[in-house]
């Protein structure tokens, strides 16, 4: 049974994210944008802070493209020198915010996940943790920030339970 292709996937090409970046759920340049449910985007550790404010900035541009949005999931692979605390925050409050600005401005719901995954180095679980997320149109917590430790043993959806409860 062929899969009907509903991930875009931009930004870099982090190694985290090989996997995923050839799975039949990813729509290649030519398919068509409104067939898309989820959007992955990969940023390396430097441009992790610019690329979050980037983001925010951008989010009626991404409603317009992309208008059956339902999940925004943004991969970073930070860095052991990266204070994980300060980044956890930037991320958490750009997760915040997107939600919030599809809520409130668009009345659209959008699931926003961001993952710091500098210390994976399982890519396939990586990739079927984001499908099973991003499979799920409804969850208890909409904006969520999670470290590879947290979800390399559990799925995303309960990993971000456990952080909202």
């Amino acid at each position: 049974m062929s899969q009907q292709p509903f991930i875009t996937l931009l930004g870099d090409e982090i190694d985290s994210l090989d996997t995923l970046r050839e799975h039949p759920a990813v729509m290649r340049a030519t398919d068509n944008r409104s067939d898309c449910r989820a959007i992955v985007i990969g940023m390396n550790h430097d441009a992790a802070h610019p690329g979050l404010e980037m983001l925010e900035s951008m989010c009626a541009a991404l409603s317009h493209d992309f208008n059956n949005l339902r999940h925004l999931v943004i991969v970073i692979d930070e860095r052991p020198h990266t204070p994980a605390d300060t980044l956890w925050r930037h991320s958490d409050t750009a997760a915040q915010n997107i939600q919030a600005y599809f809520e409130q401005t668009l009345g659209s719901y959008l699931v926003v996940t961001v993952l710091l995954v500098g210390t994976c180095n399982r890519a396939q679980l990586l990739a079927q943790q984001i499908l099973n997320r991003v499979r799920h149109s409804q969850v208890v917590n909409p904006a969520t920030v999670l470290f590879w430790n947290e979800i390399g043993n559990h799925t995303i959806n309960a990993a971000s339970t456990d952080g909202y409860i």
